[in-house]
């Protein structure tokens, strides 16, 4: 790293967890989502790509909640299951090992031999899908904002990667909540949201062929939220429901979505 350039400005080129900036309203939605997280680890699912993406998050969580050992054994745990393959828990050492006062040169190095890689456009995707999941998780309109424009920047790289569609998928399904609905933080409008969340849960739920989980919980997802948007008919602009839910009720979908075995 030139001497010169400090770190935030020169890790500003790869994504990780800890150059993501979402809106964190207290200290107290940080427990909440690192207990989660916690939960979700310790049932130590199939689902590898979470497993990792939630260790990414947690050690960004501990650090600022100012438990730095556990934020460093996390980040290390992430980096032996990767085998230092992942960007995001490379770039998150490099921040750590600054926080600590100790020397992070060997870190970026194997970062930047990354970006040197074959499959850096791929690595790069991955890196921005991880923070959209974390944006994601954190929760509220703003960082959902920040999730969705992050999977379709990650799903440009590569476009039939179907984690990072459901990820997609699940982000627009949460930004017509109620709650956040109508923000103005959203670029696109409530109709365009629900269009393009079922459009892209469709897709997961019809075509993945490596597993049923994904195809299981897109149909439950489709089901929430064509409920969500039975509740909100003041919102729905004109939209043609039924043709963007292939004309399947709520019901239908919740039966899709049961009738699949994971």
């Amino acid at each position: 790293m030139d001497s010169r350039m400090t770190v935030e400005r020169a890790m500003s080129r790869y994504p990780c967890t800890f150059n993501i900036t979402p809106e964190v309203k207290s200290d107290a939605k940080l427990r909440e989502v690192q207990g989660k997280l916690k939960s979700e680890i310790r049932q130590r699912n199939d689902d590898t790509v979470n497993d990792i993406r939630n260790r990414n998050l947690l050690t960004w969580i501990e650090y600022k909640l100012r438990d730095l050992r556990s934020a460093a054994q996390q980040n290390e745990d992430v980096i032996q299951m990767t085998n230092s393959n992942d960007m995001v828990s490379l770039g998150n050492r490099v921040f750590l090992l600054k926080e600590k006062g100790e020397n992070y040169d060997s870190a970026f190095q194997s970062l930047e031999a990354l970006t040197r890689r074959p499959d850096a456009g791929k690595l790069t995707g991955t890196a921005k899908a991880d923070q959209a999941y974390s944006y994601a998780r954190i929760g509220g309109p703003k960082n959902q904002q920040f999730a969705i424009g992050l999977y379709i920047e990650a799903l440009q790289i590569e476009p039939d990667n179907f984690h990072w569609k459901f990820g997609l998928g699940l982000a627009l399904r949460r930004s017509i909540h109620k709650e956040m609905a109508r923000s103005p933080e959203f670029r696109m409008s409530f109709a365009q949201r629900v269009k393009e969340g079922a459009r892209v849960l469709f897709e997961v739920a019809e075509t993945v062929r490596q597993g049923n989980l994904f195809r299981k919980r897109a149909y439950g997802e489709l089901a929430f939220m064509r409920g969500l948007v039975e509740q909100q008919k003041d919102i729905q602009g004109g939209m043609n429901v039924n043709e963007i839910f292939r004309n399947m009720k709520k019901v239908d979908l919740d039966r899709n979505a049961q009738s699949i075995r994971e």
